[in-house]
C-alpha cells in the first residue's frame, strides 16, 4: 500500500510508507475501539493516511512516524465522536467484536470486557487502548493525546478503576 514512488522519497516519506505497511492493523483496531463501527473506523484510518500524506512536512522526525499516525487517528476519531459523525450508537445489545480472528463462540468474559470498555469516556478509552492493547508508555501516550505523562497515568488508572467497578457489579449481579 505504498503511497509514493521509491525513487524520489525522503526519509520521512519512506518512514511513512513503512508505517502504512506495518502499522495499519494496530491503528485500525485502535480507531475501531474508539468509534465502534467498522465503516467509521475504515473511513477514519483512510482519512488519517490522507492527512499524513498531505502534511508530511510537519513530521518532526522519521522515527516518530508511528506516534504521529496514532495522534492523527486518535484526534480524528475523537473529533468524529464529538461531532456525531459516527454511524452507530453503542448499546449493550450491539457490542462489536473488534478482534479479526474472533472464535465463532465468543468467550463470555470478552463481552464483559467489551461492555466495561464501553463505560469509559472516549478519552479514557483512547488512553486505555494505547496503554493496554498497544503497550505504549505513558510518555508515548502523552505525545499522542496531548498532556503530560502524569495526567495520562491518572486517566489510565481512573479508566481501570471504572472498569473494575463495572466488572465487579456485573459479576455480583450474575452470581
Amino acid at each position: 500500500m505504498t503511497i509514493f514512488s521509491r525513487s524520489s522519497q525522503s526519509s520521512k516519506v519512506e518512514a511513512l510508507n513503512r508505517a502504512i505497511d506495518s502499522d495499519y492493523e494496530s491503528i485500525y483496531r485502535h480507531v475501531r475501539r474508539l468509534v465502534i463501527d467498522h465503516d467509521d473506523a475504515r473511513d477514519i484510518v483512510q482519512e488519517t493516511y490522507l492527512k499524513a500524506c498531505s502534511s508530511i512536512d510537519s513530521l518532526k522526525s522519521p522515527e516518530a512516524v508511528k506516534a504521529w499516525l496514532f495522534r492523527i487517528a486518535t484526534n480524528l476519531a475523537l473529533n468524529a465522536l464529538k461531532s456525531g459523525r459516527t454511524r452507530s450508537l453503542v448499546s449493550e445489545e450491539h457490542i462489536p467484536d473488534v478482534a479479526e480472528d474472533a472464535p465463532a463462540e465468543p468467550d463470555p468474559r470478552l463481552s464483559f470486557l467489551d461492555r466495561a470498555i464501553l463505560q469509559l469516556t472516549p478519552a479514557q478509552r483512547s488512553i486505555f487502548d494505547l496503554r493496554h492493547f498497544n503497550e505504549m508508555s505513558f510518555k508515548e501516550i502523552a505525545g499522542i493525546v496531548g498532556g503530560s505523562p502524569d495526567t495520562v497515568r491518572v486517566v489510565y488508572h481512573q479508566a481501570k478503576e471504572k472498569m473494575k467497578r463495572f466488572l465487579t457489579a456485573v459479576a455480583s449481579s450474575t452470581a
